[in-house]
């Protein structure tokens, strides 16, 4: 006992548990999950393992990966406009061509509904109002995963902050969505003006105004995610993908806030009065 081992002298031996080291205890806990559990605790120790060297790799690049990059750089500059073209841009445009096709679908099937809904001259105002949105849109997208990029590569931004960083940026569309779309709403009012006999409508200037401020906040959205989605998919060649895939993704919003949301926006506007229901 320790008692007789202090009365002969004797320092007190500790118990069994005690003696046993940190790292035994913990595989012995580890021990006492399932399989499954197990291999769901590996599978989120490599998601974190590959999380951080997205970061790593955006931060800053490794000999190896610089002499990569020179590599490539340098059989594309001596390559012919063939090799040029083929295959990786070229899958690349069609992968852009194939997230496009909803872009037509979504405009083929909402559009009769709405054209019977605010008549051929409102419809085709609004569809010109289309490629302006997107255009916008994609720019800030491009802003967003440009500042984002350069945030991660100089420390600005890391995993630790990247929450804070994003929701900085959301909120920074939705400014950026108010106010562009107060802009493009008026100048929708101004078009209506000029252009319809009846005068300006004020419900299509709403709508319009509203499309696109919901494109500018989902633009927001995937061009502060973009820089890591692309560099965890498709690693060193990101840059060839993240602009075509970009672009489809906000035409893709821009088309359904066009179509559908606006459709939703014109409905409540001739609900309460604030354009009529067919053209003048």
């Amino acid at each position: 006992s320790s008692s007789a081992a202090a009365a002969g002298g004797l320092p007190p031996q500790p118990c069994a548990a005690a003696a046993a080291p940190a790292g035994q205890r913990k595989y012995r806990r580890l021990g006492s999950l399932g399989a499954e559990s197990l291999e769901a605790l590996g599978l989120v120790h490599r998601f974190d393992t590959e999380l951080d060297s997205v970061f790593s790799s955006i931060r800053s690049q490794s000999t190896d990966d610089i002499n990569e990059e020179h590599q490539k750089n340098r059989l594309y500059a001596e390559a012919g406009p063939l090799n040029r073209a083929l295959p990786e841009r070229y899958a690349a445009l069609l992968v852009t061509l194939a997230v496009e096709i909803p872009v037509a679908l979504i405009i083929s099937s909402g559009s009769k509904d709405l054209r019977a809904l605010i008549g051929s001259e409102r419809y085709a105002l609004l569809m010109a109002f289309l490629p302006l949105t997107s255009a916008i849109s994609g720019n800030v997208g491009l802003q967003a995963s440009t500042l984002t990029t350069r945030a991660i590569s100089h420390g600005d931004c890391s995993r630790a902050t990247y929450c804070r960083w994003l929701r900085a940026e959301l909120a920074t569309a939705g400014i950026l969505a108010l106010f562009t779309g107060l802009a493009v709403g008026a100048v929708a009012w101004l078009w209506t003006s000029t252009t319809f006999e009846a005068g300006p409508d004020a419900g299509f200037a709403v709508t319009v105004g509203f499309a696109q401020a919901f494109s500018i906040a989902i633009a927001g959205l995937t061009g502060t995610c973009a820089p890591l989605i692309f560099s965890f998919i498709f690693h060193g060649d990101a840059g060839k993908w993240a602009g075509p895939m970009e672009t489809a993704i906000q035409d893709i919003a821009g088309s359904f806030a066009m179509v559908y949301v606006a459709q939703a926006a014109l409905v409540q506007c001739i609900r309460f009065g604030l354009s009529p229901s067919i053209a003048a």
